[in-house]
């Protein structure tokens, strides 16, 4: 069984070659702020929600 996480008219070319949306289902995703900046800037990791399965982060200052 699958979950729905983003609808096709939220995504966007990114330029990583990876698939990028700026806006997950309600409830189907959680952003969770790391409270350390890395070398790249603060990140928010995103998750789905029911599995825990790492999505990507999001980069403050990062487009969308």
């Amino acid at each position: 069984m699958w979950t729905p996480l983003y609808k096709s008219t939220t995504k966007f070319n990114s330029g990583c070659g990876l698939p990028a949306f700026y806006e997950g289902l309600h409830g189907a995703i959680t952003r969770t702020v790391s409270l350390v900046a890395d070398p790249h800037g603060r990140r928010t990791e995103i998750t789905c929600t029911t599995c825990g399965g790492h999505l990507g982060h999001v980069f403050k200052g990062e487009g969308f």
